[in-house]
Parts: structure tokens; C-alpha cells; sequence
């Protein structure tokens, strides 16, 4: 898989924000402060998508794509999960915030997006606040879609650009540079309608002048 500079430069900066932003936290708090963050996201998504709440309300198959070092599979004890992310060796290495034996309900595997395959098609996938961060996009999302079972659900978190001429200018100099992909709401929303997935809700979660974080709520046509 080619490997575009901006991204390696975007997964250097990646690990190196998340050393700064956990180093000195207690982590009992941080922890606790996370899961709540979790939980109310969990009932935001169910609230816009219902039939998401239905199915979670059950142990599912579960997919946490981009999942850091503090992903939402953090909630999910539920379920059996399996959590993927190029940069789980590095945080292994580098955060003591990171102990994946403490969520025995979930596998953990450093793999980009890109590569990941399954055998077992999953019931419901999240990628949260991680599209964004890939090399390549489209063949992420074409993963992200083969790993859902039909009828299966997809559940994304995504910063999307206000203003169409920022998100042209953000494309050309890198003002986020955590993030190598730079859209507007309707432009994923175009991306993901190519790749069969069907809208069934979203919410703005955190209003910004240049970014809205948005929660979105998808099925798998």
C-alpha cells in the first residue's frame, strides 16, 4: 500500500499528540471522563438512528476501525469487538495509559484500515474520528463497507469543513495537519452514497467557525 507524505506525516503527529495530551492525567479520571464520553455519543447515535439502539441492545460482532488508544471499545464490554489501528504497537509502547488486557472483550490489532480483512462480516462497525486520518480513503471506506454484514451498521464520527473554499485551501496547505483528508459535509456524504451506504441519521455534535464534528448513522445497502 503506497504511503502518501502527508499521511506519515499526519501519523507522526498523531502519536505525538496524544503523548502530550495523556501525559500527567490521572488516569482513573481520564477513564471515567472517556467511558462517559462514550456513552453519551452511544445514546446520541441511537437517538438519530433507532435501529441502532435495537441492535446493540444485543451482544453483536463489533468493529472499532481507527480505534487509539482510548476508542469507544471501551464501552462496548458487551460485545465482542475487535479493534484495529496502525499505531497500537507505538502506543503500547509509548503511553502507560494504554493496557489493552484491561478489555478482555476486545482484540486488538496494529493494521491500517487499508489492509484489514475479515471472514466473519461484522454487525456493527465504528470508526470514529479516524476516516479522516487514512492513506487512502476510498479503499478505506470500501473496507469499512465489506467488513459490515448486508443490513449491517456503520457508525461514524468525522470533523467536516463549514465553508467549501476552506476545505479547497485546507486540500493545498496543511492547516490540520493531523487530518490528510479535508471535506465538507456533503462531500463525504457524496463519498459514502459511491460506496452503498445509506444515510439514517446524523447530528452536529460540536459547532465550530471552521469544523463541525459530526456524528453519522449508516446502513450497509
Amino acid at each position: 500500500m503506497n504511503h502518501p507524505i502527508r499521511w506519515r506525516i499526519a501519523q507522526h503527529f498523531e502519536q505525538y499528540w496524544w503523548r502530550r495530551y495523556l501525559h500527567g492525567k490521572d488516569w482513573p479520571t481520564y477513564y471515567q471522563w472517556k467511558c462517559d464520553y462514550w456513552n453519551n455519543l452511544l445514546q446520541q447515535a441511537t437517538t438519530i438512528a433507532p435501529g441502532l439502539g435495537t441492535a446493540l441492545a444485543q451482544p453483536q460482532h463489533v468493529l472499532d476501525a481507527g480505534c487509539g488508544p482510548a476508542g469507544i471499545y471501551m464501552v462496548l464490554e458487551k460485545h465482542q469487538v475487535t479493534a484495529i489501528d496502525p499505531l497500537l504497537d507505538t502506543y503500547g509502547h509509548w503511553l502507560e495509559h494504554f493496557k489493552p488486557a484491561s478489555y478482555p472483550w476486545a482484540t486488538f490489532r496494529n493494521l491500517p484500515l487499508e489492509l484489514f480483512k475479515t471472514r466473519e462480516p461484522f454487525d456493527v462497525v465504528f470508526c470514529m474520528n479516524a476516516l479522516n486520518h487514512v492513506a487512502d480513503i476510498h479503499l478505506a471506506t470500501e473496507k469499512l463497507v465489506a467488513a459490515t454484514k448486508p443490513s449491517g451498521w456503520i457508525v461514524m464520527t468525522l470533523d467536516a469543513h463549514n465553508y467549501p473554499a476552506m476545505q479547497k485551501l485546507f486540500e493545498i496547505v496543511p492547516g490540520d495537519i493531523l487530518h490528510p483528508h479535508q471535506y465538507t459535509l456533503e462531500g463525504y456524504l457524496q463519498l459514502f452514497n459511491l460506496h452503498g451506504l445509506q444515510l439514517q441519521g446524523n447530528l452536529n455534535l460540536r459547532p465550530g467557525r471552521l469544523f463541525k464534528h459530526e456524528v453519522l448513522v449508516f446502513t450497509k445497502r
